[in-house]
């Protein structure tokens, strides 16, 4: 599942919620790291949410080593903010 699932819902989408709430920020947890949580917070930043991820609240399984550090290292870089639940 991700939040934002194609290019078309996500602008509409986006354009929705920046117009009916005050929504900026966005929190994510769940599984996968490299899947679903990665999807979801690269589109959410794409969409021009700050967009965190709270680290300790989140779980990758890894089925090629590395894959969890490639894909956080790649979220970091497009602005995508990590930070632990105890804040």
């Amino acid at each position: 599942f991700f939040f934002f699932n194609d290019t078309a819902t996500t602008e509409i989408y986006t354009l929705s919620l920046h117009d009916a709430l005050p929504i900026y920020k966005l929190y994510f947890t769940g599984l996968a790291t490299e899947y679903c949580v990665k999807a979801s917070a690269m589109d959410a930043v794409r969409g021009g949410f700050k967009t965190y991820v709270i680290e300790d609240a989140v779980r990758g399984i890894d089925i090629h080593p590395g894959d969890i550090e490639k894909a956080i290292s790649e979220m970091k870089t497009a602005g995508i903010l990590f930070i632990q639940n105890t804040r």
